[in-house]
């Protein structure tokens, strides 16, 4: 019979200590029974571990059990620790039973707690388990090892609001080899394995000794339990649990936990190989101290009714046939993660030529063995090959933190070797190569002895099959573990599974720039930080709480003094945090808002976004985070400046650029917060480099500070302090300075794998390093590569005394020797140099004069000795200079000729690169040119941006490239000023100006000011040269039109005319010039010549061809203007049913132009007739029109909304309207408008109001000599006086002037009006028989309001 079933009976027999009273059997195990008692001299409760004897066990057991159970006693005697339970008393009761007294712990097993509650929070499973570890290092040092660690051994109290926990149970315990003393009679265990089992270490079940490890081990499969709620390793029988724990492949760490420092803690301690545990308990217990558990939230695991695993304490003998041997484990299963790659490889043949098949072939059999090469170098395991398709597992049979990143690596990786291998044999073998890759990641069942498949490996080949040429589709669970590391956009639903459903697939585009530096690139960089202590954890406060002040901070100091580092160090420590870094260049420093921008794009890939995709998806975005924001407003500023073209549904802004901008950084900084892409709830937002930031990065960083989310973090770092637009900021600031002569002496010695450095080697390094991190590591990397040094008497010192001088004295020094050094690739690390720290594959190639081949390897040369960066992209690889000293020591190196003829080479390549949007590159080009110091050419390509902007009505932008424009002239002034490129830059500008500020605007006429004086400049002699003349004739445009619209009524005219006079045959110019003309003719009174006028242009517009090249160089539109502002003449004259028709077609001339301006005209003067017809529902319907043809504003708009609120019978927005224009001056037109103001008033009875408006206007519009609108003002004001009954002799003598004036003016229907209200108010006969005249030649005009009332006072006056 076993011993443990001794009878509970015979123990109670037997057990007779008197000062014990037992109560109730509470845990029965593999070596004995434990009871409840109470202790009677203390009246405390006690547990009582009995170990029970059957008489008749063979005596060598027998004494087995004694001598364990004697070891146990010991063992616990000698450790005293809160987490341990502590031993109170041991006896023996007769040869057959001993027992051993403990005490009573009131709580329940964490094997309990876990059943019935599921898994344990991450910060209560951390508090746990560091008490348990803290009780095992107590253990440890007193050199004893559990052995037996398991939930059943574990109990859980309540003390206050904390749970503690206590191990129990050495029963298995063990002294550590150097604790045992010769006289300690050990037992032998070699052909024993002791433990559970489930929560044994494989040593353990392999038989042999244990070590501290062996309980670390244990512990991290407890921690793991306690955060998904199940067993880390279990299975269906005894053996297969023996062949988990046994066979190679590590335990599996839970998704959700990786990326999280807890994941690489777990995976040091689960080490299959005891000789890999190389971490002790005290440093996990710090490790786990530090650590920041609250960032893990949501489910870990998926907790479910389990089997629990038997935690009985199994004793198996391997000679015993029930012993699992390895031979049994071909039945053995396990579930794990793996990540499958799929790739296919086809062949196209370029059409016409001639290849060989045999040579095709085999170029496919190479290329295939040398993806096989690179998926095995990152650590694929290679299923296999059938055709034109390889299988690659990652994550079997042994799996790590990073196999779905080595996956996509490895596939990118393939395409990139696959793009420069078809530029080597696409012209000598007619054929091109083409790879289609799948990638998936998801659950194997996999069985012993067997390679895993299943559906998981089906749906990556599904993948691969439906990719395109160098396509690389990944499923959405390969995307998720993807996503912070890799750039995707969406591709398609697909059916990948078993069943008809279909799911996600998206397209991986290429790495982002933190994998391309942080991730397979060796140790060298990922140093200890040394020196940064305080530095680190300063900044880290934020991200702890800590800091009350700010979750903002700038990082500054000198270059090469380790702010990158630092950074790395607080990413490294910021993992619950989504990472979105904005990265300034130097290049880019006069292209406004590129690091936001760039950061935008990447985030919501908009290169391949359509534009009703994008509509789609930022109208959701701003609307959810901005309410307050006017979508409508927003999208197409958003939408030009993020280069996503769009077409009917949107119509540029024309809103002023203050206003614009101010919409626009609201708009990027919802893009920027919203969880749209959000991979944490948390943000950690990186602006690195601001010292090469834009004037408009710097003010949106501010913006953005300053409506920075709680809970985010904003880091900038800068070569120097805050700048001055940050200044108003509540900021951390932290200044790297160099480190000391004792970081610096043990950051030498980490470099040199901490071995012994001799005295003189560390006095030259710190001596000649002056404290600088990167100085320090190129000069250590310098003297290694060089065998300056070399290991003497068993220290680093200097190989001989004269390789002493061989050590660069200064960092520029240092750096020009590796590039001195490089064998071939100096010329083209010069060449990338010109292009900036970052530059693209294909401008390289496209630039250089080297072979592609040549390039290739020196591309490969700078990697190997770590000068550029690797970042792989499907489309076009794009490399990355490892710091700016390294880019500007490679650009200093050449010879200032040599240098402008690179720039300028660049700049050509970059023009004739018709892949790239136009204006990125001229802008670049632009830039280029500048630094050859070609300032013509420079400005001839910021032209064709300024062309492009403007033709596209993208006039806001025009202010970046003016920007640049002006300090090329401030930097060139003798060949620029007067230059026929800068005086086409400035046209361009001014015409932008003019939809922008408008055409009477401040910044319009200083503008075209600053144009003249620099013409006045000109000799006499050149004055009649082409350019010239066009620039004067552009700037004589602008003052025309600022004359007209700013009332300047007798200059307009002169100007207007004299423009006319030298018209000669250029009709475009004619015609716009008649539209303006004819308009300030009106406004003099004169509408019979300004009829004539219009007609000119309405009769002639259709003839002129090319209109947006007009558009661009008038600002007008002259067909639609001129047929929309002619119809209110012809209104004016009578002939109203004419004017409706005119008023029409303007409009549909103007929609189908899609010039705003005009279309805005057209539909303010449609208003106006209404307005004039007494019509209140035209004007809504009208409105209501324009809402849906216009989806965004423009300056002109305002007049509408003036007659909106009329329509309304509302004034408050007319009168904010009319006084926003009074107080800047535009006052052009406002006249007209004010009446319906005033006829609002009037129906509301607020006759004092009306008058009062209107001798205001009366006043400004005689003064300005506006003539048009002085019968209006007047009626109304007579109106107004004649309805309050105070004077009504001023009301009828202002009626008569009203209509004399109108009659001066020809303009029949104004006078009809006037006479109307004159007989309605003060009849006489000759008043009514004026108003029989009038009737009688508009009757048949018309049947509105005025017409009925005319023909009704006729009708009852009649004398």
């Amino acid at each position: 019979m076993p011993y443990t079933q001794i009878s509970d009976q015979y123990i109670k027999t037997s057990f007779l200590a008197s000062n014990y009273t037992l109560l109730e059997k509470i845990g029965e195990g593999g070596f004995g029974k434990v009871y409840k008692a109470k202790q009677l001299n203390t009246d405390q409760f006690v547990a009582i571990k009995f170990l029970a004897i059957q008489p008749y066990s063979e005596e060598e057991s027998k004494q087995r059990y004694i001598e364990r159970f004697k070891r146990e006693t010991m063992l616990s005697s000698k450790l005293h620790h809160p987490n341990i339970v502590r031993l109170l008393d041991q006896g023996q009761c007769n040869e057959n039973l001993l027992y051993a007294v403990f005490e009573y712990v009131d709580g329940q097993s964490l094997r309990t707690f876990l059943t019935s509650n599921g898994p344990m929070s991450p910060l209560d499973a951390q508090d746990i388990m560091l008490q348990l570890l803290d009780a095992l290092i107590h253990a440890h040092q007193h050199g004893i090892i559990h052995r037996d660690i398991k939930p059943a051994n574990i109990m859980l109290s309540k003390g206050g609001a904390r749970t503690h926990a206590k191990i129990l149970d050495f029963g298995i315990g063990t002294l550590t080899q150097d604790s045992r003393h010769q006289e300690f009679n050990t037992l032998t265990l070699t052909q024993e394995t002791l433990g559970t089992p489930s929560y044994s270490a494989p040593e353990q079940l392999r038989g042999e000794p244990a070590t501290e490890s062996t309980d670390l081990y244990v512990w991290g499969l407890l921690f793991l339990e306690c955060l998904t709620g199940i067993p880390a390793v279990s299975g269906s029988s005894l053996a297969s649990i023996y062949h988990k724990q046994l066979s190679d492949a590590q335990v599996p760490v839970p998704q959700a936990l990786l990326g999280h420092p807890i994941a690489g803690l777990l995976r040091r301690v689960l080490h299959k190989n005891p000789n890999d545990r190389v971490i002790t308990g005290e440093e996990a217990y710090q490790e786990l101290t530090r650590m920041n558990m609250a960032n893990l939230v949501g489910a870990l695991g998926t907790f479910r009714a389990v089997n629990v695993p038997n935690e009985s304490t199994v004793i198996l003998r391997d000679d015993e046939p029930n012993y699992p041997l390895h031979s049994d484990y071909t039945f053995f299963t396990e579930r794990k993660q793996i990540t499958v790659l799929a790739v296919r490889f086809s062949i196209a043949l370029i059409p016409g030529s001639d290849s060989d098949l045999d040579v095709l072939d085999a170029l496919f059999k190479s290329h295939r063995g040398h993806c096989l090469d690179i998926a095995t170098r990152f650590g694929a395991y290679h299923v296999g090959s059938l055709g034109d398709t390889s299988l690659f597992y990652f994550g079997y049979p042994t799996a790590s933190d990073n196999d779905t990143r080595l996956c996509a690596r490895t596939a990118l990786e393939v395409m990139s070797d696959l793009a420069k291998r078809n530029a080597l044999v696409k012209d000598s073998q007619g054929a091109e190569l083409s790879m289609h890759a799948g990638i998936h990641s998801g659950i194997f069942t996999t069985y012993a002895n067997s390679t895993p498949e299943g559906h998981i490996a089906n749906a990556a080949l599904a993948l691969a099959r439906q990719a395109e040429n160098n396509q690389i589709l990944c499923s959405r669970e390969a995307r998720n573990l993807l996503e912070p590391y890799t750039e995707f956009d969406a591709h398609d639903d697909l059916q990948l599974g078993l069943t008809s459903a279909t799911d996600p697939v998206f397209n991986l585009v290429g790495e982002r720039r933190i994998e391309a530096f942080g991730f397979m690139r060796g140790t060298r960089n990922n140093h200890e930080l040394i020196g940064r202590g305080v530095e680190l954890e300063q900044t880290l406060s934020m991200f702890k709480g800590l800091s009350q002040s700010s979750n903002i901070a700038h990082i500054f100091g000198e270059a090469g003094i380790g702010k990158s580092r630092l950074l790395q160090e607080i990413r490294k420590n910021a993992s619950g945090y989504q990472h979105l870094v904005a990265q300034c260049l130097p290049e880019h420093q006069n292209n406004a808002l590129y690091p936001i921008l760039n950061l935008v794009r990447y985030l919501y890939n908009t290169p391949q976004l359509s534009s009703e995709k994008a509509i789609a998806l930022f109208s959701d975005i701003l609307a959810e985070n901005t309410p307050s924001l006017d979508v409508e407003n927003a999208l197409p500023i958003l939408m030009i400046w993020l280069n996503i073209e769009f077409g009917e549904e949107l119509t540029a802004s024309t809103l002023a650029p203050d206003q614009q901008k101010s919409i626009l950084f609201t708009s990027l900084t919802a893009l920027l917060s919203s969880k749209y892409h959000s991979i944490s709830e948390k943000k950690l937002y990186i602006v690195e480099d601001i010292h090469w930031a834009d004037t408009t990065t710097l003010e949106f960083v501010q913006h953005f500070a300053k409506t920075l989310k709680q809970g985010d973090v904003l880091l900038s770092t800068s070569r120097q302090a805050l700048p001055s637009q940050l200044n108003d900021l509540t900021l951390l600031e932290v200044g790297l300075k160099k480190l000391t002569e004792q970081a610096t002496e043990d950051f030498i010695v980490k470099l040199f794998d901490e071995r012994p450095v001799a005295r003189n080697v560390l006095d030259v390094l710190i001596n000649r390093t002056d404290g600088i991190p990167l100085f320090i590591e190129e000069l250590v990397d310098m003297i290694k590569q060089k065998e300056l040094v070399s290991v003497i008497a068993g220290e680093i010192n200097f190989a001989s005394p004269d390789k002493l001088e061989q050590v660069p004295s200064s960092l520029r020094e240092s750096l020009q020797q590796k590039l001195d050094s490089l064998v071939y690739a100096k010329e083209t690390a010069q060449l990338a140099a010109t292009i900036g720290r970052e530059f693209e594959y294909d401008l390289l190639v496209a630039a250089s004069s080297l072979s592609e081949n040549q390039i290739q390897n020196d591309l490969n040369e700078l990697v190997s000795k770590d000068l550029i960066v690797h970042q792989r992209h499907v489309s076009n690889d794009s490399y990355i200079f490892k710091h700016a000293l390294v880019r500007d020591a490679a650009y200093d190196s050449m010879v200032s000729e040599d240098k402008i003829h690179t720039h300028i080479n660049i700049a050509g390549t970059l023009c004739s690169l018709k892949k790239l949007p136009l204006q990125d590159r001229h802008l670049s080009a632009g830039w280029h040119f500048v630094q050859a110091k070609e300032p013509i050419r420079a400005l001839d390509s910021y032209n064709s941006v300024l062309k492009f902007y403007v033709s596209h009505s993208l006039n806001s932008k025009t202010n970046e490239v003016y920007s640049i424009v002006k300090g090329i002239a401030d930097e060139f002034p003798n060949q620029v000023e007067l230059s026929p490129s800068y005086l086409e830059s400035l046209t361009f500008v001014l015409t932008a100006y003019m939809s922008l500020y408008g055409y009477a605007g401040l910044e319009t006429i200083a503008l075209a000011s600053d144009i003249q004086k620099s013409l006045d400049k000109i000799e006499v002699s050149r004055q009649q040269e082409e350019h010239i003349l066009n620039v004067l004739e552009q700037v004589q445009w602008a003052q025309f039109l600022a004359f007209h619209y700013s009332s300047q009524r007798k200059a307009a005219r002169e100007l207007g005319e004299t423009i006319l006079a030298d018209c000669q045959n250029n009709l475009p110019k004619t015609c716009c010039t008649l539209v303006h003309l004819a308009q300030a003719y009106a406004f003099d009174g004169d509408y019979l010549q300004s009829k004539e006028a219009y007609d000119v242009v309405v009769n002639n517009a259709t003839r002129i061809e090319n209109i947006p090249d007009v558009v661009t160089k008038f600002g007008s539109e002259p067909y639609s203007q001129g047929l929309t502002m002619c119809s209110i003449v012809e209104l004016m004259i009578g002939n109203i049913k004419q004017s409706f028709c005119r008023a029409e077609l303007g409009l549909t001339v103007s929609l189908h132009s899609k010039h705003d301006i005009s279309i805005t005209f057209a539909y303010i003067f449609i208003a106006l007739h209404y307005f004039c017809l007494n019509d209140k529902y035209g004007v809504l319907e009208t409105y209501q029109r324009y809402s849906k043809d216009v989806e965004h504003d423009v300056w002109a708009k305002a007049f509408l909304d003036i007659l909106h609120d009329w329509a309304n019978n509302q004034y408050d927005t007319a009168l904010s309207i009319r006084k926003a224009m009074l107080e800047s001056g535009q006052s052009f037109a406002l006249g007209v408008y004010e009446t319906s103001i005033a006829d609002t008033l009037i129906t509301r009875g607020e006759f004092e109001k009306a008058r009062v408006l209107m001798e205001d206007a009366i006043a400004r519009v005689e003064s300005l000599d506006e003539v048009y609108a002085v019968p209006l003002l007047k009626r109304y004001l007579a109106k107004s006086i004649a309805l309050e009954g105070h004077d009504p002799a001023l009301a009828e003598a202002l009626y008569v002037q009203a209509a004399m004036q109108a009659q001066e003016q020809q303009a029949t229907f104004k006078e009809f009006n006037c006479v109307i209200e004159l007989v309605e108010f003060f009849p006489t006969q000759n008043r009514l028989a004026r108003l029989g005249e009038v009737y009688e030649k508009l009757k048949d005009e018309s049947a509105s309001y005025y017409f009925e009332k005319a023909k009704g006072l006729l009708e009852s006056r009649c004398i």
